[in-house]
C-alpha cells in the first residue's frame, strides 16, 4: 500500500511551558503521528508516548523538535507536549497511514540546512535517496 497523509492540524502558537494541539482528524490504530514543535531559546519538547526523532538547535537560538508516535486503538482529540521551559512556540501534527511501522524512517531525519536560512522566502533542501520503493519524503521549515 502507498503511504497517505491523513491530514494535519492547524498550527498553534503561544507562550507557555506546554502546548496542546487539537487535530480534528480521524486517526486509526497504527497511524503515525508526527509532531513538529519550534520553540525560541534552547527549550525542547516531550510528550508521553512520543519518541524524539530529531532535536535541532538553529543558529538563531531556537529549537525544533520532531516527535513521532505509532497510534494505539484510541487516539485522543488533542496531544499535549511539555516544554523544558517557558518561551514562545509554534507547533502542529501531521498524520500518515500505511507507513511501515517496523522501520518508520527509510532515511533518518536530518537538520542538514540548520541555520542556513537568513529570512529568505524559500530554501533548497538537500538531496535525498530513499532506500525503499513507495517511501515518502517529508520536509519541514521553520522561521520564527
Amino acid at each position: 500500500m502507498a503511504i497517505t497523509q491523513v491530514g494535519s492540524s492547524t498550527p498553534v502558537t503561544g507562550t507557555s511551558s506546554s502546548i496542546s494541539i487539537t487535530h480534528g482528524l480521524t486517526i486509526l490504530e497504527d497511524d503515525i503521528v508526527l509532531a513538529f514543535i519550534h520553540v525560541n531559546g534552547s527549550i525542547s519538547a516531550t510528550s508521553v508516548g512520543f519518541d524524539v526523532d530529531l532535536l535541532e538547535t538553529s543558529a538563531s537560538s531556537s529549537r525544533i523538535t520532531l516527535l513521532s508516535k505509532r497510534e494505539g486503538a484510541s487516539a485522543p482529540a488533542s496531544y499535549t507536549f511539555t516544554l523544558s521551559g517557558t518561551n514562545s512556540y509554534s507547533g502542529y501534527v501531521r498524520v500518515f497511514r500505511d507507513v511501515d511501522t517496523t522501520t518508520l524512517y527509510d532515511v533518518p531525519p536530518s537538520d542538514a540546512n540548520s541555520g542556513t536560512d537568513t529570512g529568505a522566502s524559500s530554501i533548497t533542501a538537500p538531496s535525498i535517496t530513499t532506500l525503499t520503493d513507495g517511501a515518502m519524503c517529508v520536509a519541514i521549515r521553520s522561521n520564527h
